[in-house]
């Protein structure tokens, strides 16, 4: 059943990509973050801070963060893609109202309608 429920919710909706459209965002914000968070701790001289290590890691996470980021992005467009080469309409009429007067007048010859 946990495969049926993956399954429809990959197969009918985009929201995983969005998901990780918007979890690449906050790797990436938390990476901006935690850099200048860095900063501001080597700049006043933090001797906690051990060299090469939280360069690496800020760097590590920025980049992470854009690879998931950029990978939302282009699930995004191919999922609407793949939604636009299936050619379902947007929306299906049960009934027209309102139509029946235009329809009759599109029949009508040229000369009966002045």
């Amino acid at each position: 059943m946990v495969a049926l429920a993956a399954n429809g919710i990959i197969s009918f909706s985009d929201a995983p990509l969005r998901l990780a459209l918007w979890a690449g965002a906050a790797v990436s914000a938390l990476a901006f973050v935690y850099g200048l968070s860095v900063i501001a701790r080597s700049a006043f001289g933090d001797p906690s801070l051990e060299r090469g290590w939280s360069s690496t890691i800020v760097v590590i996470a920025a980049l992470g963060g854009a690879n998931m980021l950029m990978t939302g992005v282009i699930g995004l467009y191919v999922g609407r893609i793949y939604a636009e080469a299936k050619r379902r309409p947007l929306y299906i009429v049960e009934r027209a109202v309102g139509f029946e007067d235009a329809s009759l007048a599109a029949r009508r010859p040229a000369s009966t309608l002045n």
